[in-house]
């Protein structure tokens, strides 16, 4: 079935005993699904390929999807995968002003490589926290525990701490009081008779019970 206009564009509809139809347009045209009282475009079909759902423009991806969508299934709800093994893939988080994250793969060809957080700075992207394929993680900046960091610290932890193993100090430990005043410290130096110091932040008293 052909349905012609008054331009030169025609539209077929192709229907077969196989069970398959066809709709089919000129390769730089496209197909608009939507409401007949409403005008609201459901989807388009480009004819490269392209399908655009709520929305009358693919933004240049082949699938693009205005608004929110829900993904049904008891196995895996979606797979991300490359076309090519040379790097991994990506998921990518913006907002209406741009780029903001990225959630990124770094694997090449069957290695699992790393995962790797990373945010836009404008121009590029910056690792804020890479999982390695043997489980350690790395991270660029400050870490809090058990609240938000403080600025002042590499690793704040707001609560008890528990090392089952060898914990490992380097240059000094700083003994503070509840009222956050430093009161004392621990160092450990390659300075002859004074390897080990144990010292207060000045001419206070030390308590041993």
């Amino acid at each position: 079935t052909q349905i012609l206009s008054g331009s030169a564009y025609t539209t077929h509809l192709n229907y077969q005993n196989t069970g398959s139809h066809y709709i089919s347009t000129g390769n730089s045209g496209f197909t608009i699904f939507r409401g007949a009282s409403n005008g609201v475009t459901a989807m388009r079909v480009n004819g490269d390929g392209k399908v655009s759902i709520n929305s009358s423009s693919n933004a240049g991806y082949n699938l693009h999807v205005t608004g929110s969508a829900c993904i049904s299934t008891t196995g895996t709800a979606l797979k991300l995968e490359r076309s090519d093994s040379t790097y991994g893939t990506a998921l990518q988080l913006a907002n209406s002003s741009g780029l903001e994250w990225e959630i990124k793969n770094s694997a090449a060809g069957g290695d699992t490589g790393e995962l790797a957080f990373r945010s836009y700075n404008g121009s590029g992207w910056d690792n804020r926290l890479s999982i390695q394929q043997d489980g350690d993680v790395d991270i660029l900046n400050r870490l809090g525990v058990g609240g938000s960091h403080s600025n002042s610290y590499q690793l704040y932890v707001n609560g008890t701490s528990y090392f089952a193993n060898t914990a490992d100090f380097k240059s000094q430990i700083n003994l503070i009081s509840a009222n956050n005043i430093t009161r004392g410290f621990i160092k450990a130096t390659d300075t002859d008779n004074a390897h080990l110091i144990i010292a207060t932040s000045g001419g206070e008293d030390i308590c041993f019970r």
